[in-house]
């Protein structure tokens, strides 16, 4: 429905040169039709559908301009290795450490990454210790794993969710002990935690050894209390864009931006080199 509507008003706005701002004023009050969802997909927002949410076009298309042919990836929140996937076939030679908490993800994930990443079953976040993971109690290997009981009560409507104690440490630590030339790319994925994620690599980050990261942004952060304006005080080094499907957005910060609605940002170090390629992607944005 969004798109014929789409389709049809650009149709019209061409054809009769209508300025677009007033007709939409004039076709909302005319109908009960929520223009939002279509005003954010033409933003990068709510682009979770595989091929449609940038990541491909990201990993594919601008990565390979940006690093070398071995760089060293991490993927926080490999989930059943999709994303760890899709790097390796980019960067067969990348250096690939892929961190997974979920009791019930680790035979899955090991049988699709574990020939050329190194996987560890421990939670990522601002400190080394211990943490609960919630999950469905209905299927276990879901995808919403999370340290907040709401993300699966609220957000995804689980009944009944199941706790398991996992291992938390912090991402910095690793960095220290793995990865002493530093990060080329990092990419968070834990439906809420992202924030803690980059807490916890904080010294790294200021000491600009971690070169892009890539995070989500969604109304997981409602539970989680994470404000867009919490990860550009971390990122002050950083451009920050969001990915389009085609596309990055370069996102500039006002209060206008806390949008509470799945969003795949890209942070890249100002001063690094991949600053200026991914800049050529882009276009301007809100």
């Amino acid at each position: 429905m969004a798109r014929i509507l789409a389709l049809t008003t650009r149709i019209l706005l061409r054809l009769f040169q209508v300025d677009r701002i007033e007709f939409l004023k004039h076709l909302l009050s005319h109908c009960a039709v929520d223009l939002l969802p279509f005003a954010y997909e033409q933003r990068g927002i709510l682009k979770y559908k595989d091929g449609d949410s940038g990541e491909d076009f990201f990993v594919k298309c601008v990565l390979p301009n940006c690093l070398g042919d071995n760089p060293v990836i991490i993927d926080v929140g490999a989930n059943r290795g999709a994303f760890s996937s899709l790097v390796h076939s980019v960067f067969p030679k990348a250096s690939i450490f892929a961190f997974e908490p979920n009791p019930c993800l680790r035979e899955i994930l090991q049988v699709h990454v574990a020939t050329y990443a190194s996987i560890y079953n421990v939670a990522v976040g601002p400190s080394a210790g211990t943490m609960i993971l919630y999950n469905s109690v209905d299927t276990q290997n879901s995808e919403h794993g999370s340290g907040y009981k709401a993300v699966l009560t609220a957000m995804h409507g689980y009944a009944e969710v199941i706790e398991t104690e996992v291992e938390t440490i912090k991402l910095g630590d690793f960095i220290e002990e793995k990865c002493p030339k530093g990060v080329d790319f990092l990419k968070i994925d834990t439906e809420g935690n992202e924030l803690g994620v980059l807490q916890g690599c904080i010294d790294q980050i200021e000491m600009k050894r971690i070169r892009i990261i890539q995070f989500e942004f969604n109304e997981m952060n409602v539970i989680s209390r994470a404000f867009l304006r919490d990860f550009f005080e971390v990122l002050q080094d950083y451009d920050i864009y969001r990915l389009d499907t085609n596309s990055l957005i370069r996102v500039f910060y006002t209060p206008r931006a806390e949008i509470f609605q799945f969003q795949n940002f890209v942070a890249v170090l100002s001063t690094d080199s991949a600053s200026s390629i991914i800049q050529d992607h882009s276009v301007a944005g809100w």
